[in-house]
């Protein structure tokens, strides 16, 4: 093997590498209870079970089989607890038991105040299947209480004794898979004032035919209220052979994540090069190297070498999501310098607005050759009346915001016209459910934010995106979907969260169905690509 491939070979690792670790370090402050994956030692991983310790037969927690099996909705292992009642556990709900909550970042009890796992629960009709997840702490005022979270509809946190009950909602009883995260210092708070979370103790689980997975312990509920990063559009682009072609590459992200960028470019002419050097970041100040970089833009530079039609492909993540923009590039023998590019405008995502209410969005566009931009709008639609299409002025033409208030009901586009100074212009549509509150018409939640596809996760890490669903009328959604969970958001936004933790690569068909209580539903359909470990 000569030197150079070596080479290649070796920046090829380090960038899988420290691309590998950059992700990995996103849930660094995170404590992975158990994901039931590898159960080899020791036995039960520390469970005890209500089975009686062969051969004597009792009533005490002791030491029996559990049983854990490949769920290929869930894509991993899981726990599945299901018991047959006879006379010995007198038809009780089956009972699993775990006291050695050790962080392994301190050697103590886990101290950390939110919990999460998922749960496949039956329909509970029999008390033998009635579901509980409960978690003994000790309270800031040394105390010991256990908080029980159950999967039925009821009131916030309320103390009964030494028992916290807290009502998660009748969702999650519908067989399929939910992620659930809680916050137990804000639900030892919301029962006992002034009293919080020193540390946790114990797990008990009680319940039958139902199967657990991913119990993970965190800082913070932020780790389920991750954005992916968005590219700004770039749309066509034309290079002049054997010179230089620059760009900048532009991504915003809603947390305010560093960003990397991949460029590849393929064509006879690039060799289908998928190199660093594509994308060389750029400095916040080129008078002081220590200053860092920009974090969310890099330069695309490169010398066609070929009279040809490239397609590059640019993608940016923030270590967990991300978000792919494919353009052409059009290699030519004369120059380029003067060609007057249309504006570009962003994705124009499904809007909700109520009738007698001002109704406000920002439309974002950006011109590629530096040119001053103008907005105009129009609604389209029934009840057009006598009058046609409305054109009030809507929007505002320098800044972009639209802002009226609706009187109709109903479904409608606002065609929104973005032009330049030299007069190229480009289109888009708005779609716009408008309802009217307290009416018996019932109206299907809307996707308000497509999910960009594919969607890319890495095998043996967990992958969370939220799903913008809001219903018209303002009900209260649920939500299933066919691999993975799915779980109301912690931000207090509306919509959900996806997540998904897998060690099998492959391309994953994704299905988020919200419907509400009388009927209504939407739905939002991805590819998941899960790419080995080493990838990037």
């Amino acid at each position: 093997m000569d030197t150079r491939k070596l080479l290649i070979i070796i920046l090829w690792f380090i960038i899988s590498l420290s691309t590998f670790l950059a992700s990995s370090t996103v849930l660094a402050t995170s404590v992975a209870f158990d994901t039931f994956e590898y159960w080899d030692s020791p036995l039960n991983h520390g469970w005890r079970t209500s089975d009686p310790t062969y051969p004597v037969f009792g009533y005490n927690v002791g030491v029996g089989r559990l049983q854990t099996l490949v769920d290929f909705a869930e894509g991993s292992r899981v726990l599945q607890v299901q018991s047959i009642p006879s006379v010995f556990n007198q038809l009780t709900p089956y009972q699993i038991y775990n006291s050695n909550l050790i962080d392994p970042q301190t050697g103590n009890l886990i101290k950390k105040k939110v919990i999460s796992f998922k749960i496949q629960a039956p329909l509970e009709v029999e008390y033998f299947a009635m579901f509980q997840f409960c978690v003994a702490v000790v309270t800031t005022s040394g105390e010991n209480k256990v908080l029980v979270y159950r999967p039925v509809e009821g009131p916030g946190p309320m103390l009964k004794g030494d028992i916290i009950e807290v009502c998660l909602g009748r969702q999650y009883q519908d067989g399929t898979w939910h992620l659930i995260a809680r916050n137990m210092d804000d639900d030892l708070r919301a029962a006992i004032p002034g009293v919080g979370l020193k540390e946790v103790r114990a797990i008990m689980i009680r319940g039958n035919n139902y199967r657990l997975d991913d119990i993970y312990f965190h800082d913070d509920l932020e780790f389920m209220n991750n954005h992916p990063p968005e590219l700004w559009r770039i749309g066509p682009q034309f290079a002049t052979l054997f010179a230089p072609f620059r760009m900048l590459i532009a991504a915003r992200d809603p947390d305010g994540d560093f960003l990397d960028f991949v460029v590849t470019i393929g064509g006879y002419g690039a060799f289908g090069s998928n190199t660093s050097n594509l994308a060389l970041r750029l400095p916040q100040d080129p008078n002081n190297p220590s200053a860092g970089v920009i974090p969310n833009v890099v330069l695309m530079q490169f010398v066609p070498q070929v009279l040809e039609d490239l397609i590059v492909t640019v993608r940016v993540t923030d270590g967990l999501l991300s978000d792919v923009e494919t353009f052409p590039l059009s290699v030519v023998n004369y120059p380029v310098s003067g060609i007057n590019h249309p504006p570009l405008l962003e994705e124009l995502n499904a809007a909700v607005a109520r009738v007698g209410e001002e109704f406000v969005y920002d439309v974002l566009a950006r011109d590629p050759d530096g040119d001053i931009i103008t907005y105009s709008a129009t609604i389209n639609g029934l009840p057009s009346y006598q009058f046609g299409p409305w054109n009030f002025n809507i929007i505002n033409p320098i800044t972009g915001q639209i802002r009226f208030t609706p009187f109709f009901e109903g479904k409608f586009e606002i065609v929104i016209t973005v032009k330049d100074s030299r007069g190229m212009i480009t289109q888009g549509s708005l779609p716009l459910t408008v309802a009217n509150p307290g009416t018996w018409l019932n109206h299907n939640p809307v996707l308000c934010k497509h999910i960009q596809n594919p969607q890319v996760a890495r095998a043996g890490l967990p992958f969370t995106i939220p799903v913008e669903f809001v219903d018209p009328d303002g009900d209260k959604l649920n939500y299933s979907c066919n691999i993975g969970s799915v779980s109301e958001r912690t931000d207090g936004a509306q919509g959900a969260v996806f997540s998904f933790f897998t060690y099998f690569p492959g391309q994953y068909l994704v299905r988020i169905i919200a419907y509400d209580e009388r009927g209504g539903l939407a739905e939002q359909a991805f590819l998941l690509d899960v790419q080995p470990w080493w990838s990037y």
